[in-house]
This record gives structure tokens, sequence and C-alpha cells, in this order.
């Protein structure tokens, strides 16, 4: 099993390597060639990135879900890949394992802030509400006071959760106009506020900022 984690974590090290970059000339590049692969190639890719995500090795599932939310910030404003964010927001409601629903969050926000840096937040308004309502899951997880192990845990789900509602602020902007949508953001924030983390507090100041960066 470490033997497999290792591997698992270098075959997404050698993919992130190859997809993200920042040189805008160098991705279109690696754009042009990734939409040009053969569909049953790049589905392949995906399913073992899916896999890896399932990885207990945090460094793998941490590479994966970075290339994977690459891969998505190409394809999902192509419409070449429509399924991914009901698939990436079920796993991050669905599934109870921690270190996977940790994962699919952590991919949420990555995917979340490539949008935000491609400046392409208005073609993902239709799916808004899915993401926000996965964040808003990551955000109101009942903890077990009395468990220590089970409030950590809560609170690492809370951070990356707060890490993507902080990213997705770009296209989940136009629900601020709905009154209700919009007290349930600031509830969140404001009951995160006062959590015992600074990470997370820290993160949900960032909100507030970008909110009033936006309004």
């Amino acid at each position: 099993l470490h033997k497999k984690s290792f591997t698992l974590r270098d075959t997404g090290l050698q993919l992130k390597n190859t997809m993200v970059t920042r040189d805008s000339k160098h991705r279109d590049y690696i754009v042009n060639r990734w939409i040009n692969l053969k569909r049953d190639i790049t589905q392949s890719i995906k399913q073992m990135l899916f896999q890896i995500l399932e990885s207990p090795n945090k460094r793998a599932w941490s590479t994966a879900s970075n290339v994977l939310a690459t891969i998505a910030s190409v394809e999902v404003p192509r419409e070449m890949w429509n399924e991914f964010i009901n698939e990436i927001t079920s796993r991050c409601i669905q599934n109870e394992k921690h270190s996977l629903k940790l994962a699919s969050f952590q991919t949420l926000g990555y995917f979340c802030e490539e949008i935000n840096l491609l400046e392409l937040s208005q073609s993902l308004n239709s799916y808004s509400n899915t993401i926000l309502n996965a964040i808003n899951v990551g955000l109101v997880i009942n903890e077990d006071n009395n468990n220590e192990v089970a409030l950590t845990q809560s609170m690492d789900i809370r951070q990356v959760a707060m890490i993507a509602l902080k990213n997705s602020m770009g296209f989940i902007a136009h629900i601020f106009t709905n009154e209700q949508y919009r007290n349930i953001i600031f509830s969140l924030i404001f009951d995160n506020l006062v959590l015992n983390s600074i990470h997370l507090r820290l993160n949900a100041f960032q909100c507030l900022v970008s909110i009033a960066d936006l309004y």
C-alpha cells in the first residue's frame, strides 16, 4: 500500500508538471495539445486522477486535485466536461471518507481559482447554486465537541470549503441579488469567523473583502 501511494503520487506529479503552468503562452500550447488528444485518452487520465483522489497519501491526492482542476478549467468552459461540477460536488457532499472529502473540496477550490485567473467566471453562472450547496455542506458540518479527531477533521473540511467559497466569489456574485442566498452566504462566513482557527478566520475575512470589492 505504501509503495502504491508513492506510485500514485509520482504519476500525479508528472501530470502536474505537464498540465499546470502560469505562463500564458505555454498554457495555450498545453491547452491546444490537451483538447486535440483522443477522447479515450483524456477520459482514462481523468479516471486515473479521480482514483488518486481516493489515495490516503495527502501529497498524492493534493497533486491530483491540482491537475484535475486544471483540466476542468480547460474543458468545462468549452462544454467538454459538463459532468465535472456535479461529479466533484457530489463527492464533497456524499462521501464519508475524510481524506476524499478533503481532496474533493480542495479540487473544487482549485478549479474556482483557475476559472477566476482565466477571467471565465461568467461561464459558470449556471453552476453557482450547485457549487454553493456543496460549500454550504462543508461549512456547516456537525461537530462532536467531545471527539477531538472529529473536531479536527471538521475544521480541516471547513478550511478547504471556505477557500472554495472565497475562490468562487466571481461567479456566485449574481446570487447576492437574492436575499435568501445572500443571507446564507453571510451566515456561513460570520459563523466561521468566531471559530478557533486563524487560517479559517483569515479566509472568512478574505471572503468579506471579496464581497466588498464586488459591491
